[in-house]
């Protein structure tokens, strides 16, 4: 009788997981969008890995927070400087 239970409720568990996991599929790997109509989506630069933050120095030089690296990139003019 125990095991019986112990696998419905790991049955329940799994549905439960299952759906929580399936709702937030689309939002993991959706585009950016904008639902304001007088902001633009534009590609400064290419190269970046997770960027997570970014602070402009000033007309022409951004400073990009890498998540995973931990590393502060500098884009400047629209390049990734090395």
């Amino acid at each position: 009788m125990l095991f019986i239970l112990h696998e419905i409720r790991f049955i329940i568990i799994a549905l439960l997981c299952g759906g929580f996991l399936t709702s937030f599929i689309p939002f993991i790997f959706a585009e950016p969008s904008i639902v304001d109509r007088s902001l633009k989506i534009e590609l400064i630069a290419e190269g970046l890995s997770s960027p997570t933050s970014m602070a402009f120095v000033d007309s022409q030089n951004i400073l990009v927070l890498e998540k995973n690296s931990r590393d502060v990139r500098l884009v400047s003019n629209g390049y990734l400087k090395e």
